[in-house]
């Protein structure tokens, strides 16, 4: 047996996590348990902690969700269980920040990445982190499964953004409405849909749009699973990404699928995934000017939003389940016979 160790949010509404997406592609091939869906973090640990105790002899690997946050530290207790029950694990780098987690617990990380039987992470952007920590890693780009995303070509396209993130402020969605505040200079009837859980900014979110007149413009869903936004985003032509810390964000692998035209900052491994004119905009971090004025020029060349959106959906494509699968089964062949049932 598989066991799984990460976030699993079914129990709560809201964005649905990589957990979530990947343990039914691979338990039609391999018997696999995933835990934790507690929201509560300590009753979280308990549950991850007590199920490696009681199935670590009938567990041939253990996979462990690694974040850079003070999640972290679960992967760490688990890894460190692990080794003293001798079951080896496999870590899975999730989040865009973990250069600073490096930096902030060498030891434990050395523990935790030099233990396990394979590191690996979902960009060449993550790559190259860790290997200036000489730290080994391979790649399994995240993916999605395309066949779910019902591709609309954006052309012609209208002023109408979609935003999908956690309101935090490392996604800064702040620069979101500076961005509407500039487009509405030209354009009265820019509209805004922002969809994501609350992590702490909402408040200041809904602040500035009362102080800067943009209620007429901005709408906030909250948080929406899945399918539910990108039913929601058939009504909208562009996708904004305007984070300050990323990695590989599936949000924006969705939304090239959809069609949408992405309009993205650099952050992170943004440069890794996205290419500039071709089937994106890359702009600079916190400049709403350059976000404004890159969705002003493709309002005045409906022909461009064509094409990137286009684009979009074969860059989409390329990260799907049907062409990554086989770098997870080459992996988890070894320990666990394959089921044929």
């Amino acid at each position: 047996m598989i066991l799984y160790i990460g976030n699993k949010l079914s129990s709560s509404k809201g964005s649905v996590s990589f957990i979530e997406t990947l343990t039914p592609l691979l338990n039609e091939r391999y018997k696999i348990k995933a835990v934790s869906a507690f929201s509560n973090r300590l009753m979280r640990i308990l549950h991850m902690l007590f199920t490696v105790l009681g199935y670590h002899r009938v567990t041939s690997v253990i996979i462990i969700d690694c974040f850079s946050t003070r999640a972290f530290w679960f992967a760490y207790l688990t890894a460190r269980l692990s080794v003293t029950l001798g079951v080896p694990y496999i870590a899975i780098v999730r989040g865009g920040d973990f250069e600073s987690r490096l930096n902030k617990s060498p030891e434990a990380c050395r523990f935790l990445f030099n233990r396990s039987e394979r590191n690996i992470v979902p960009s060449r952007y993550l790559k190259s982190i860790f290997d200036r920590y000489n730290i080994l890693t391979d790649i399994i780009p995240n993916f999605i499964e395309i066949e779910k995303y019902l591709f609309k070509k954006r052309e012609p396209v209208m002023p109408k953004l979609l935003w999908v993130r956690a309101f935090h402020p490392i996604y800064n969605p702040i620069m979101a409405l500076e961005v509407i505040v500039l487009l509405k200079q030209q354009y009265p009837n820019v509209c805004l849909c922002m969809v994501g859980p609350d992590r702490g900014m909402l408040d200041e979110v809904l602040r500035r749009r009362d102080q800067w007149n943009l209620n007429e413009n901005v709408s906030i869903k909250g948080a929406l699973r899945k399918e539910e936004w990108c039913a929601l985003a058939s009504d909208y032509d562009f996708f904004i990404n305007t984070t300050n810390v990323d990695n590989m964000p599936v949000s924006v692998i969705e939304a090239m699928a959809l069609g949408l035209v992405v309009i993205s900052t650099n952050a992170g491994g943004i440069p890794f995934i996205l290419n500039d004119s071709e089937d994106s905009i890359v702009v600079p971090r916190n400049s709403a000017s350059s976000m404004s004025e890159a969705i002003s020029k493709i309002l005045t060349n409906q022909h461009m939003a064509g094409f990137l959106s286009c684009n979009a959906r074969k860059k989409a494509e390329s990260f799907s389940w049907h062409c990554v699968k086989e770098q997870w089964f080459r992996l988890l062949d070894k320990y666990e016979k394959v089921r044929f049932d």
